[in-house]
């Protein structure tokens, strides 16, 4: 009997596979076409995270230039040479519109300051205004208590009721961007644009509420910035029937209730635009308005405004230059008295 052979038990043994690095030269094709799109996939990525990284105020206010021809080229030269003559005109905001207001109220004495604490827009001027004006219409009367009357925080109460007393011409600035489309967006652009110290699309208005002329003024030195002049017209047309009705006509018969309650007239003071494209003036023109419609409430704008855009900009930089000075004695924020 032959004996049994048992084979050797098999074992399985595993080897790991060996991994060929080629460079892209001697890669295969299919090879090289991923790699592509892979380094593509990547680079997209990367981009896209190096934009995100921007604010969206950034991109607004990087510098693009375009390719024109040399014809167009010379033309926009030419035209920005007639613009931006001379040093960059310095850019008015709210405390320096509140400065004005108060070397107004200081020669014209018949002008309530500014409020800047209460920022203003086009979503609540109206009823602001309303209030406002209601508010002086109490105090003169004696309705109004010394612990109601609201006043801002660098205006006692006291200073501020006389200035309500004796003021009959109230100006207010609207503050405006175009993105924002509630009054809480517009109120976090305006934090937004203060944070960052860049103008980017913000804009300063102005409306003029005159007590004694019956008459409220809007000017933009866009024209058209916030919305058409027809659209203005009817917003302050229902603001101009309200202050009709909180300020009747005086001498007006007891009789003839329609003719007492009459609405004040609505101007539009800004017919043109007159702040030139490439400058940040509208602080500085809505004060300049205001000066001139001091002197004279009925004066023609477009007779003040030289139609020379660097005429136009020696004017308002002329302007500045002889009111910045007297204005800083205001520079701590803190009302005028009247005494």
């Amino acid at each position: 009997m032959e004996p049994i052979h048992n084979p050797p038990p098999q074992t399985c043994s595993y080897s790991r596979p060996s991994t060929t690095y080629t460079s892209f030269k001697d890669a295969s094709c299919g090879t090289k076409v991923t790699r592509i799109i892979i380094a593509l996939f990547l680079i997209v990525i990367s981009c896209g995270l190096i934009l995100c990284a921007y604010t969206f105020r950034d991109l607004l206010d990087a510098d693009y230039s375009a390719q024109e021809g040399p014809q167009q080229a010379t033309k926009l030269l030419q035209q920005l040479d007639k613009v931006l003559t001379g040093p960059p005109l310095p850019i008015w905001d709210n405390e320096h519109l509140f400065q004005f207001s108060c070397l107004m109220q200081n020669k014209h004495r018949r002008v309530l300051p500014i409020d800047i604490c209460n920022p203003l827009t086009k979503f609540n001027f109206l009823e602001y205004i309303c209030n406002c004006l209601m508010t002086k219409q109490s105090v003169n009367v004696n309705e109004t208590d010394m612990c109601e009357l609201f006043c801002p925080p660098t205006c006692t109460p006291e200073n501020y009721r006389r200035l309500l007393c004796t003021s009959s011409v109230f100006p207010f600035v609207m503050w405006h961007d175009p993105s924002a489309d509630t009054q809480e967006a517009m109120l976090t652009k305006m934090d937004q644009t203060m944070s960052s110290g860049r103008v980017g699309n913000s804009h300063w208005v102005l409306v003029i509420v005159d007590i004694e002329h019956r008459c409220v003024t809007f000017f933009d030195s866009f024209y058209n910035y916030i919305a058409s002049p027809q659209q203005m017209r009817e917003q302050l047309e229902g603001l101009a029937a309200s202050l009709g009705a909180i300020y009747p006509k005086e001498g007006g018969s007891d009789s003839d209730q329609e003719e007492l309650l009459s609405p004040f007239q609505v101007r539009i003071g800004s017919t043109v635009k007159v702040q030139s494209p490439g400058e940040f003036t509208c602080g500085a023109w809505c004060c300049q308005f205001l000066a001139w419609y001091l002197e004279n409430p009925d004066f023609d704008l477009e007779e003040k405004v030289p139609t020379n855009p660097s005429e136009r900009r020696a004017l308002l930089a002329d302007f500045i230059s002889t009111t910045e000075q007297a204005m800083s004695r205001y520079s701590s924020l803190s009302w005028p008295t009247t005494d």
